[in-house]
């Protein structure tokens, strides 16, 4: 999807994290995508998803012409053809894939092998999950989107969530129950 000829542009990854986070638009995270492609991390691909996301809640992508919609859909499935992908997902600690799932959710990607995967890779992890935030966002993006997951993946999902409330500050929590 995305032409090669730019992937090869060095960016140090605090920087590219700070024009992920600054862009605006679709268009311009698009752009950041094509040109450091070779670049992207496991952070700039949450940070990615994480922003796209949150346009959408905020409305700012329902409203999207017909060419705007296509480029979206263009721009994560470039970010599933990352060839180093592979290597990226399980890079990935709780709080990433917390965010790649709520924002795939919010985005209703979820009929990928990217969701599925990074769903599964936290259920995996959850374990290491220290903040009841990052399980309801998973719980969240999923039930946005219509995600049916499997008995087990729920099961764990919500004995982690009630094994980290009580640990949970009363501002994330009162967030999360609103969710």
């Amino acid at each position: 999807v995305f032409p090669s000829l730019n992937a090869h542009k060095a960016i140090s990854a605090p920087l590219l994290t700070a024009r992920i986070k600054q862009a605006t638009t679709v268009e311009e995270l698009q752009q950041l995508v094509q040109q450091h492609s070779a670049s992207i991390n496991h952070i700039h691909m949450a940070a990615i998803v994480n922003s796209l996301g949150n346009c959408q809640q905020g409305g700012k992508l329902s409203s999207m012409w017909q060419p705007q919609q296509q480029l979206l859909q263009q721009l994560l499935a470039g970010i599933e053809q990352l060839p180093q992908l592979q290597q990226l997902l399980p890079r990935c600690g709780c709080f990433a894939l917390s965010q790649l799932v709520w924002g795939l959710g919010l985005l209703g990607h979820t009929r990928t092998c990217l969701f599925a995967t990074c769903l599964q890779q936290f259920v995996q992890q959850l374990h290491h999950a220290d903040q009841a935030q990052q399980v309801s966002n998973v719980l969240y993006g999923a039930a946005k989107a219509g995600w049916e997951m499997e008995a087990g993946q729920l099961q764990q999902l919500l004995a982690a969530l009630v094994r980290l409330l009580p640990d949970a500050t009363r501002r994330p929590s009162a967030r999360m129950c609103m969710s």
